[in-house]
């Protein structure tokens, strides 16, 4: 190369002709002018393209026609991060001299340098990409500027489509996706289309260390091996590559009906149709006799119904032979470079319909009659299913029975009677004298709507419903004993320390509680019907374990009303943390502010009344805030109330965030307005 000066001119003419005086082989040559270099190259005398060095007289080609090494070469581990080893396969070597598809088997260790650079990215052969959709816009980005960089009159270097980077074809070269560690991919579409078109698939990685090498490097250290499922020694996604022959035999007749595609990979019918006849499969025609027969179905209800429809139109003959399996049969298969079993996805159903009888409840596995036997009445379970055979009496003893006795029949004794020990939960809608509740021994859950025994409430008692935890009394009777004196207070002293009841539902406090609280120490929830603002103050004097309350208060009070229990003013229920009050007082909710002081523990609260106005709201706002300002959630359902302007309301108290002003709609076109946290 000789170089010029800038106050050089630019010659006149870009090639000269030069006689070989100073040059050692002392022969005449060519020489091209670079404008841009301002400086003289020397022309190779075969074809008049670059040399290599100034000192050579041949290009790169013609340098290495004619000094081909004649001695075997030492192959070098490619793989230089983890040094795992390359398959020892067979290098397929096209015969340029025959247009056959003949095929010679090379062993690697035998292959002279020539080979290897084939093997190697040969910066003569066009490089085709397409990506995988696992790529991100940013990485789409970077490989672009791969494109961008290395794209040149000597190396052609391109997109599949370049409206579409994900598009793949015969002329593709090279598939870019993500590697999720032991170069492992995901499988999608372009996965599958890559591996049936036998095209190198390559980590992103390769992208990122070509451009910042600023040269394309080797290709084969980032080749993905397989997929994110497969074992760590399979190697499916590679053996694709090396491997021509399909994956399936011929004889494998596939049949598809998948209509819409496959969703899950933007794949349509169409291209799963190109991509069973590349793995060799061959599909379903009335022509083709067939041994094996695999219907493709995206889901069961596909199944049944293709089934249904051939079994209609009797399409299929030797059903033994046929298989409805899963799109991911074919796709397993190919990724794995293997067939795989098609037990593993073929619908279990399908077991059902070769069976000769036509119900076999039998096959039903424990979990499913289970479940099924928790819609069915207690009643129709002994009728129906007991007795049939020795599962089902065994599963029968296992279902956990909720029992409601809306009438006294025989029927419902037989019942009761049966499942005695396993019935957790009974609701009492009519008297039910015949009801013997000692037998239900691990009863958990008691709703009584109607009038009892004297001996059905004695059987209310630690000892004998040892597993009660829930007593539900909708009203009360006349009766000449007490009903919470039987229930609570008729304890022996080996009784008394017995855990039991954790809720308690009651219409309304009774007299009771003013005489005898010991044994309501380990009471979690009250829930009252309905009750005075005078019992607020006996409730919470309660000594218990009390964390959850919820009440109605009314606002008139009885003509012989209780002896009024009046609170300390530093007294501090220490365990209430939920309180839940329905207000229908007429002074609305002047009677709750004074218990708040009571409750530090207080966490959430709701509040339920009728036509409150702005003053109120101003009002529960400060009182929220000076009473209990450690409240962390507040839930409220204002009726017959409306504010014009709500964020007037969000602006008095943080707790008051959530309210809304809804409009509730009544039969009839009547309507009213409610400020709520609640979605009505």
């Amino acid at each position: 190369m000789i170089e010029l000066s800038d106050d050089d001119d630019e010659p006149s003419f870009r090639v000269r002709f030069v006689k070989g005086k100073s040059i050692e082989n002392n022969k005449n040559y060519w020489e091209e002018y670079d404008p841009l270099k301002k400086s003289w190259f020397r022309l190779c005398d075969e074809c008049r393209s670059k040399v290599c060095k100034a000192s050579d007289c041949l290009c790169k080609i013609h340098y290495n026609k004619e000094n081909k090494p004649k001695d075997k070469i030492q192959l070098k581990s490619r793989n230089m991060k983890t040094k795992l080893k390359r398959l020892d396969t067979k290098i397929k070597k096209k015969n340029n001299n025959n247009n056959d598809d003949d095929k010679q088997i090379i062993p690697l260790e035998t292959i002279n340098e020539p080979k290897i650079e084939q093997m190697q990215i040969n910066e003569s052969l066009p490089i085709v990409i397409s990506v995988s959709t696992s790529l991100n816009r940013k990485q789409i980005s970077q490989v672009k500027e791969f494109l961008t960089k290395f794209h040149n009159d000597s190396q052609s270097v391109q997109f599949t489509c370049e409206s579409q980077p994900d598009y793949i074809d015969d002329t593709t070269t090279h598939v870019i996706t993500n590697d999720y560690g032991s170069f492992t991919t995901t499988v999608s579409k372009q996965i599958i289309q890559a591996c049936v078109y036998h095209i190198f698939i390559s980590s992103f990685d390769w992208i990122t260390a070509s451009i910042k090498q600023s040269s394309i490097v080797d290709q084969f250290p980032y080749e993905i091996l397989r997929d994110k499922k497969s074992i760590k020694t399979c190697r499916g996604i590679k053996q694709c590559r090396f491997d021509k022959l399909p994956v399936f035999p011929s004889l494998y007749i596939i049949s598809v009906e998948c209509h819409d595609g496959i969703k899950s990979m933007n794949m349509t019918r169409d291209e799963l149709i190109e991509i069973i006849e590349l793995s060799g499969a061959t599909l379903l025609n009335d022509f083709i006799p067939y041994k094996t027969l695999i219907i493709l179905c995206n889901s069961k209800k596909e199944m049944l119904d293709i089934k249904k429809q051939n079994d209609d139109n009797f399409l299929l003959i030797n059903e033994k032979q046929i298989y409805y399996c899963k799109p991911a049969f074919v796709f397993d298969s190919i990724v794995k470079h293997e067939v795989q079993s098609m037990e593993k996805y073929c619908c279990n159903l399908f077991i059902l319909f070769q069976m000769n009888k036509s119900s076999r409840l039998e096959i039903f596995p424990d979990e499913l009659f289970l479940d099924l036997f928790s819609y069915i009445p207690p009643i129709e379970l002994y009728h129906v299913w007991c007795g049939l055979n020795s599962r089902l009496n065994s599963i029968l003893r296992s279902v956990r029975i909720s029992f409601d006795l809306i009438e006294n029949t025989l029927a419902n004794t037989r019942s009761l009677n049966y499942f005695s020990q396993q019935i957790i939960y009974i609701h009492i809608h009519v008297p039910y004298k015949s009801l013997d509740l000692s037998q239900f021994s691990n009863l958990r859950s008691l709703v009584v709507d109607t009038q009892l025994t004297h001996e059905q409430l004695d059987a209310i008692r630690p000892t004998i419903l040892p597993h009660l935890e829930r007593l539900n009394f909708s009203e009360w009777w006349d009766d000449k004993v007490p009903l919470n004196d039987v229930i609570f207070n008729r304890y022996s002293s080996s009784e008394q320390n017995i855990p039991w009841i954790k809720v308690c539902h009651l219409p309304s406090v009774p007299k009771y509680f003013l005489c005898n609280t010991q044994n309501l120490s380990y009471i979690h929830t009250m829930i009252f019907n309905r009750i005075y603002p005078s019992d607020m103050n006996t409730i919470l004097s309660l000594p218990s374990l009390l964390r959850r309350l919820k009440v109605t208060i009314v606002r008139w009070m009885p003509d012989t009303s209780l002896s009024k229990t009046t609170l300390p003013e530093n007294y501090q229920h220490k365990h209430l943390i939920h309180l839940h009050v329905t207000m229908n007082t007429c002074n609305k909710l002047d009677d709750l502010y004074p218990l708040l002081s009571h409750l530090p523990c207080l966490r959430y609260l709701y509040i339920a009344c009728d036509s409150l106005t702005l003053y109120d709201f101003e009002k529960l706002a400060l009182e929220l805030s000076t009473r209990v300002p450690w409240l962390q959630r507040f839930y409220c359902s204002f009726k017959q109330t409306y504010i014009k302007d709500i964020k007037q309301l969000h602006c008095m108290n943080p707790l008051f965030r959530h309210m809304r002003c809804k409009k509730v709609e009544w039969s009839g076109g009547w309507h009213y307005y409610c400020v709520t946290t609640e979605n009505i």
